[in-house]
């Protein structure tokens, strides 16, 4: 089972229909992409990588097969916008500014429900694990704070 099949399933079992995944780290563990403009939307039955005109050659070499290729603009959240069914689509809240959700927001068509991508962090065996934690992107959830010593 390939990565964005794995991740596809967290995203179904947290009531997802698809994930924008905008962190370039994430993008390049996903993908094999190590460009600095890329993004990727992963759901049931779809696998599509963005990046604009100053990077397909690379991406036809680095991007994995399974993910179809798009040539966007330099500023890719229209153009990923653009690929959004109806339903609820997650994205990365550690990496996309206030602005740039706005806009993405402004850019979904009609029946897409954003939804955060929220990372909680769980002991495990003495490990540090990332979980996803998905929640309404209209918000009323506070991210969780704490500090070593609980102090501020």
């Amino acid at each position: 089972m390939s990565r964005a099949d794995r991740l596809d399933s967290v995203v179904r079992e947290n009531g997802l229909d698809a994930l924008l995944v905008t962190n370039l780290v994430n993008v390049r563990y996903l993908t094999g992409y190590t460009g600095t403009n890329g993004m990727c939307l992963v759901g049931e039955e779809t696998r599509l990588f963005l990046t604009d005109f100053r990077y397909v050659t690379q991406a036809e070499s680095e991007v994995d097969p399974a993910f179809d290729r798009v040539q966007g603009r330099q500023d890719l959240l229209e153009d990923a916008a653009k690929a959004f069914k109806p339903g609820r689509v997650g994205f990365e809240d550690f990496s996309l500014t206030v602005r740039q959700h706005e806009r993405l927001r402004s850019f979904a068509p009609e029946g897409v429900e954003l939804c955060l991508r929220r990372r909680s962090r769980e002991l495990d065996r003495g490990h540090r694990r990332h979980l996803p934690t998905i929640a309404p992107a209209g918000g009323g959830f506070r991210r969780p704070f704490s500090r070593p010593n609980g102090g501020l």
